[in-house]
């Protein structure tokens, strides 16, 4: 099964107002729930972040989610995202998981991280992460 490269502009485009708004509608409501927001900073500023839900799904139970793994523009390629996905892997673990499963955007870098670190389609796909977002790639990470 191969895929194939469409072209299909996207903005990204973190403003203030979408930044205080990841913060209060995902990072405090994940955490309230038991999930785990990891950050890095430089200085004061937050330059990457990821956010595991505690969550878990599938036929066996055996996922969990990766909602969010985002390294601001100008810091890419430095090794942050790699080093949170890292940790996320650390929590899930320590949760009991199986797999990390991520509804991972479809931008060719986004695809080239994930693969790189070892990431592969997700065997039993979640179909309302699949709707919320229908140009996402399943993906699924495996903890043992």
């Amino acid at each position: 099964e191969g895929f194939i490269v469409v072209e299909r502009p996207f903005t990204e485009d973190w403003d203030e107002a979408l930044k205080e708004a990841i913060i209060t509608e995902d990072f405090a409501p994940s955490l309230e729930r038991g999930g785990t927001v990891f950050g890095a900073f430089d200085e004061d500023a937050l330059i990457a972040f990821a956010t595991l839900l505690p969550d878990f799904f599938g036929s066996e139970g055996q996922y969990v989610q990766l909602m969010q793994l985002h390294t601001s523009y100008e810091y890419r390629g430095k090794g942050l995202g790699k080093r949170l996905f890292e940790l996320c892997v650390l929590e899930a673990q320590s949760w009991g998981a199986k797999k990390i499963y991520i509804s991972a955007h479809s931008a060719d870098e986004t695809q080239q991280f994930y693969r790189g670190i070892g990431c592969v389609d997700a065997k039993e796909v979640n179909q309302r992460l699949a709707e919320l977002e229908p140009y996402d790639c399943q993906l699924e990470y495996a903890l043992v």
